[in-house]
C-alpha cells in the first residue's frame, strides 16, 4: 500500500485523509498548528454529512522528521498562496518516483513545478465542497469527485491511475490529459462562489436569491472563461459542479439589455443552482503572506493578472480582489450591500 502525506488539515485535506484512512491507506497529516495536531491526535478525524461515518484515528505532525520512510504521494491541500512553500517543505520527504499532487482551486501546478526539484507534478481538481467545524471535524457540503491529471504529458500514468483508485473512496475520479481545462473550470467557479460567500458573508444558496449577486456571479464567470479561452484552454467540466463554458454569458449577452432571453435563461439557471448548492459556505480568508498577498490574489487576482497579459480586462474580478483587501484593512465590511456596490460599479 502506498504511503501518502496530506499537507494541510483544512477541510479538503481532512476529508481526503479520513477517507483514505478508512480504506486502510497509511496516511500522515501535516499541519502547521500544534493545536490542530493535538486535537486530531486526541480524537481523530470525523466527517459529518455522510451517513455511517465515524471518527478515524489519525497521525498529525507539525514537522516532518528527516530520514523517514519517503512518501509515494504528497497531496498539497493548503492555501494557494502557500503552495510553493509547502511543496519546498515536503519535497525532501517524497520518494524518488513520487508525485506532488495539487488540490488547490488555483492553477498552482506550474508554480509548484518550479520548486519541485524535477519531481512529477499532477493536479486533482476537487468537485465537492466541505468546511471545517473545528480541528479534526469537517462537514461535507456537496457531493462530487475529482479530475486527476498530470502537469506534463510524460508523467507516470500508471501511478496516477493507482492514486485515482484510492481517491475513489472520497468521490468518483476521472483521469484526464487536459488538466488545465478542468483547473480553469474550477478556478472560474471558485472566483464566483468564493466572492459571493466571502464578501456576502453567507451561504451560497442564500446569497444567490439576490439578483445583483447572480449578475455579479455571471460577470465573474464570464471574465474567467474569456481569459481561459484567450490562453488556448479547452474548458473541461468538473464532475459535481456546473459547466462554466455554458453558464458564462457570451460577450453579446453581457452587452444585451437586462432580461434579454439568453441572459435571463442563465439567471434562472443560477436560481436553480442556489437550491442545489445552498449549504456551501466559503469563509473569507484575510490572512496574508509577508509581502501582503492574500488568497484572493491567487484566485480572482490570477484572472486579473492573466487578463492583463492578454490585453484583456477583468473588472469584476479586480473589484472583488480590491474589496477583499479593503475588508482586510478594516476599510469595508462584508455583506450583501458590499456585493451590490461591486456589481453596480
Amino acid at each position: 500500500m502506498p504511503r501518502i502525506l496530506v499537507a494541510s488539515a483544512g477541510a479538503v485535506g481532512g476529508v481526503v485523509a479520513a477517507g483514505l484512512i478508512e480504506l486502510g491507506v497509511p496516511v500522515t497529516l501535516l499541519t502547521g498548528s500544534p493545536l490542530v495536531a493535538d486535537a486530531i491526535g486526541a480524537r481523530g478525524l470525523l466527517v459529518r454529512g455522510e451517513p455511517g461515518r465515524s471518527a478515524v484515528r489519525a497521525q498529525a505532525l507539525i514537522a516532518l522528521a528527516t530520514g523517514g520512510t519517503p512518501f509515494d504521494y504528497v497531496l498539497l491541500c493548503g492555501r494557494a498562496r502557500e503552495a510553493e512553500a509547502a511543496a519546498a517543505q515536503v519535497r525532501p520527504a517524497l520518494a524518488e518516483q513520487g508525485i506532488l499532487v495539487c488540490l488547490q482551486d488555483a492553477p498552482c501546478e506550474e508554480r509548484i513545478a518550479s520548486v519541485s526539484g524535477g519531481a512529477a507534478v499532477a493536479g486533482a481538481v476537487v468537485g465537492w465542497t466541505a468546511h471545517t467545524i473545528e480541528p479534526g471535524i469537517y462537514e461535507r457540503t456537496s457531493a462530487g469527485g475529482f479530475v486527476l491529471g498530470p502537469l506534463d504529458a510524460g508523467a507516470d500514468e500508471a501511478r496516477l491511475a493507482a492514486l485515482a483508485r484510492l481517491l475513489e473512496t472520497v468521490g468518483p475520479v476521472r483521469l484526464t490529459r487536459n488538466l488545465r481545462g478542468a483547473r480553469w473550470s474550477k478556478l472560474a467557479l471558485a472566483c464566483a462562489a468564493g466572492a459571493l460567500c466571502g464578501i456576502g458573508d453567507g451561504r451560497l444558496g442564500q446569497i444567490l436569491r439576490h439578483g445583483e449577486a447572480r449578475a455579479l456571479a455571471l460577470d465573474l464567470l464570464a471574465e474567467a472563461v474569456e481569459v481561459a479561452r484567450g490562453e488556448g484552454v479547452e474548458l473541461d467540466p468538473v464532475p459535481g459542479t456546473v459547466d462554466v463554458s455554458s453558464l458564462a454569458p457570451s460577450e453579446a449577452e453581457r452587452r444585451a439589455a437586462p432580461g434579454a432571453p439568453g441572459l435571463a435563461a442563465k439567471d434562472e439557471l443560477l436560481r436553480a443552482l442556489a437550491l442545489r448548492f445552498r449549504p456551501i459556505r466559503s469563509r473569507l480568508d484575510l490572512s496574508a503572506l509577508a509581502g501582503g498577498a492574500r488568497e484572493v490574489d491567487f484566485l480572482n487576482g490570477e484572472v486579473v493578472a492573466r487578463a492583463r497579459a492578454l490585453g484583456l480586462r477583468a473588472p469584476a474580478n479586480e473589484a472583488v480582489q480590491k474589496a477583499v483587501h479593503r475588508i482586510a484593512e478594516g476599510k469595508a465590511r462584508p455583506g450583501l450591500e458590499l456585493l451590490r456596490r461591486i456589481y453596480e460599479a
